[in-house]
């Protein structure tokens, strides 16, 4: 057996919450946990034309559903990210119609010479795309692609017609991917090691985009909803976009984190709300090797946090398993003449050791942390709900078995009052199961090992 600690505000125990009482644990978004980069994906893209022009095709699809939005409730309705409807296929349209005016897009799209060539150009880049070097493309043909969609509309009556001088009816075309594409090969051929040069070029370009987009909204301190979904439509799609692209690869996930000792004061003063709040000691159960805690009737397994230098990377167009195979059929793998792109040789090959990858990289992803987080010693549980919806947090808790909490420390400044409460509902629970192993400890300053120490106090029931 072996012994975790969950760190705790008495609030959340004791107050509305009422954690300890209903034996619940919490699971937290990523977005929820302390690390600013939880869960931090290190994606690159490498792959042939198939999956390119899948890619783009997939951009403008995204695109005109954001534009259809805009131009019936543009005034109303405030766009965010979320309606990017990045899980939406061309079988997906309600109509015959809908879906013939979305072909028009793509063919019209590519009927320009520059832009047929870049599925090639994109395939040819001897090294991996990162995200910002594809933001670099995807913002330099956001324009053209925006013009498609709108040509399109207006020949369909669905947009009035806009006149000949409009700036953006007038925009050319310049080869940015061929371009960049190019130079990123070039270098790379005179220097393998480039390869993170060549990124944080394309980050410093990004983040003048990002000023912009701050400069903008200074500037502009009461805009309307129209205009803040004009700036959506015209500037922010293309980042918010690859932002989106990331709920292809992997399901959402949620961690409730729990540390390998009580002893660092660090610890006790982020997690442990100042040493006013408890650590939690909890008795595992060992299954294959690995310690795991069942909850609600399930073992959920413990994954040791590993720190490293780096985060894993990841190859998107391998590793798009939230989405079922016929719609990666329909969307990404293969073209027009039902040839099937090489990316997708992997799961075709071998399906279970495909998938044998993917979730061994998928908890590698979240299960590591920068070495500056070392110190916690973290061991968290996930928790991976599937097609259950558990965005409001109470559908977030699970509960555990009494018999597994195995003591509690109290913090060095824990109030008396709280404690007091504590001890009487965890009294309560040890007379309704017959228990008289539960241990209280108080926990103090070690002067000798300038650390936190816990002394078992004299409790018994």
């Amino acid at each position: 057996m072996q012994l975790l600690y969950r760190f705790r505000r008495t609030e959340a125990l004791l107050g509305k919450y009422k954690e300890l009482e209903r034996q619940e644990i919490y699971f937290p978004s990523p977005g929820e946990l302390n690390d600013p980069i939880e869960g931090f994906k290190d994606m690159f893209w490498l792959g042939d034309e198939i999956v390119w022009k899948n890619l783009i095709k997939h951009y403008l699809l995204c695109l005109e559903s954001i534009c259809e939005t805009f131009l019936i409730d543009g005034e109303n309705f405030l766009i965010a990210p979320v309606n990017i409807p990045v899980f939406k296929t061309a079988s997906d349209f309600p109509t015959p119609a809908y879906q013939g005016l979305y072909q028009e897009i793509c063919e019209l799209f590519f009927k320009n010479t520059l832009a047929a060539q870049w599925p090639h150009l994109l395939a040819s880049r001897a090294g991996p795309i990162r995200r910002n070097e594809l933001y670099a493309y995807l913002s330099s043909l956001h324009i053209y692609a925006l013009n498609t969609i709108f040509a399109v509309y207006e020949n369909h009556e669905l947009m009035q017609r806009r006149p000949d001088g409009d700036p953006f009816r007038r925009f050319e075309i310049r080869d940015v991917i061929g371009e960049g594409v190019k130079w990123a090969n070039n270098k790379e051929e005179r220097r393998p090691d480039v390869e993170d040069g060549i990124e944080r070029f394309h980050a410093t370009t990004r983040h003048l985009s990002s000023e912009a987009n701050l400069t903008a909204m200074y500037n502009s301190p009461t805009e309307t909803i129209a205009q803040k979904n004009r700036r959506m439509l015209f500037g922010r799609f293309p980042e918010e976009y690859l932002k989106c692209l990331e709920r292809l690869v992997y399901p959402q996930w949620y961690a409730a984190t729990f540390t390998g000792n009580y002893n660092n004061l660090s610890m006790w003063g982020h997690y442990g709300d100042g040493h006013k709040g408890v650590c939690l000691i909890f008795r595992t159960s060992t299954i294959n090797d690995e310690p795991h805690l069942n909850l609600q009737g399930i073992d959920y397994r413990f994954y040791k946090i590993e720190y490293a230098r780096k985060y894993p990377e990841i190859d998107f167009f391998g590793s798009m398993g939230v989405l079922p195979i016929p719609a990666l059929n329909r969307c990404w793998y293969f073209d027009e003449n039902k040839i099937r792109s090489r990316c997708a040789g992997a799961l075709y090959d071998d399906e279970d050791a495909w998938r044998k990858r993917y979730w061994n990289t998928f908890h590698k992803g979240i299960t590591t942390k920068l070495c500056s987080w070392s110190y916690e010693d973290e061991y968290r549980l996930i928790h991976t709900p599937g097609d259950i919806d558990v965005s409001e947090k109470s559908r977030r808790k699970l509960r555990y078995r009494f018999n597994d909490l195995d003591g509690i420390v109290f913090g060095i400044r824990t109030a008396e009052d709280a404690k007091s409460d504590i001890i009487r509902i965890i009294e309560g629970k040890c007379r309704s199961e017959n228990r008289s192993d539960f241990k209280f400890y108080q926990a103090f300053y070690s002067r000798k090992d300038a650390q936190a120490e816990a002394a078992k106090m004299l409790l018994t029931f």
